[in-house]
């Protein structure tokens, strides 16, 4: 996600008149000591007015949990999400979008679920 959150203030810089300007604009880099930009990150995420697209992800997946937890239990999304037949014998575990999203909001599974039953999981 690194990747893909860079490219997206790339993308946010572009809209902005002085998105790309340097602290240091100096040719001899022997003078200069600092070329960051000189609108940082986080100012940069303030005037778009946007947050990080992982976080935006992150909140989109946990959004999406909490809908499919809350269906009846004979949908076939929610059959397919807490499907516990393991087919995998060799290699590392698979991992699950539910996992992910669990891991990422801290708590364990028992506690998502019943937050996400009450809508009370995303932020």
């Amino acid at each position: 996600m690194a990747k893909i959150d860079a490219k997206y203030r790339y993308y946010l810089r572009c809209l902005l008149r002085d998105g790309f300007k340097r602290r240091n604009q100096f040719v001899d880099t022997e003078n200069a000591e600092d070329f960051s930009y000189l609108i940082t990150n986080r100012k940069l995420l303030e005037l778009t007015k946007t947050v990080n697209i992982s976080e935006f992800v992150i909140r989109q997946q946990k959004a999406w949990m909490g809908h499919i937890i809350r269906e009846q239990n004979d949908a076939m999304t929610k059959i397919l999400l807490f499907n516990t037949v393991k087919n995998r014998k060799v290699g590392r575990p698979v991992s699950t979008i539910l996992d992910n999203v669990v891991k990422q909001s801290g708590v364990d599974m028992l506690q998502f679920l019943k937050d996400s039953f009450q809508r009370k999981c995303v932020d």
